[in-house]
């Protein structure tokens, strides 16, 4: 309603597509990276962006059109030349070519280096998808193909349109090592990174990475919501048992790296950091 009221008064408005509910699989992926490492990020990825090095009030900034590679002209296409963030494509699927182009540079150049591009179970069947896999497993190229599946297309249930079942299944089609990971738990989508990172490291060619989540939040930030059912609703009560942040937080203190205070006291260390973030 707050948004429809500042769309009427003529006010531009900044949206939002959130990853919440997967912030194990952002944080825990990119921890496995190097610097010189390049990761082309999603419209949905803060978490990939703050899990490659960029600092909050750097992104917001980008999503405002503040500053950046593309002089505040991005919009929602967040770049960091520093840490090796290309600008996002406009077009969600756009990226396959590019990845496999700086895939082939790298190897050319005999770098130590690998490309990571992260899209959701949707973009992969995105028409480019196809051409790029076969690329990048002729060549064997250092490119790992990173799916977050959160079992929503938009407004479409992964279920009604994905046949495999698994986005990771397609990988033996283009003979590209793959697996389907559990993305609520960071320690496991690190170790399952870090091993595709390594296989693409070491010249064994392209690897396909599934990991597995749930959106808990809308389409994006006027979404209405109209197409949730109660069916929907209990789904995402049951994942919300398992929530990635609460997981990780039992794991610390389990382990004994972190008690229940500062766990309070990081959680107020990271809401001023956010809004600093947005202030600034």
């Amino acid at each position: 309603q707050k948004h429809d009221a500042l769309l009427k008064a003529k006010v531009p408005v900044a949206f939002g597509h959130f990853g919440t509910g997967a912030e194990a699989i952002g944080i825990g992926a990119m921890a496995a990276l190097r610097k010189s490492d390049v990761m082309i990020g999603t419209h949905r990825g803060f978490c990939e962006y703050i899990g490659k090095g960029m600092k909050p009030a750097d992104l917001c900034a980008e999503y405002l059109g503040k500053k950046g590679l593309l002089d505040g002209k991005a919009a929602i296409q967040v770049s960091n030349r520093e840490l090796n963030i290309p600008a996002l494509c406009s077009c969600l699927g756009g990226g396959f070519a590019l990845a496999v182009g700086m895939a082939f540079a790298i190897k050319k150049r005999k770098e130590a280096r690998v490309v990571v591009l992260c899209y959701g179970d949707g973009t992969y069947n995105q028409s480019d998808a196809h051409p790029a896999m076969i690329v990048a497993s002729s060549l064997k190229l250092p490119l790992i193909f990173h799916v977050t599946n959160n079992g929503w297309v938009e407004h479409t249930r992964t279920e009604d349109f994905l046949p495999t079942k698994t986005v990771a299944a397609r990988g033996a089609a283009y003979n590209i090592s793959s697996q389907t990971v559990d993305g609520q738990c960071v320690d496991v989508v690190y170790e399952a990174a870090r091993q595709a990172v390594e296989h693409a490291r070491s010249g064994q060619g392209p690897y396909l990475i599934e990991y597995t989540t749930y959106r808990m939040c809308l389409h994006w930030s006027s979404d209405k919501g109209e197409y949730i059912n109660d069916a929907d609703r209990a789904r995402q009560r049951e994942w919300a048992k398992r929530d990635p942040i609460e997981l990780c937080k039992e794991k610390l203190i389990a382990r004994q790296a972190l008690t229940e205070q500062g766990y309070l006291q990081l959680v107020k260390e990271v809401e001023q950091s956010v809004e600093a973030a947005v202030e600034a």
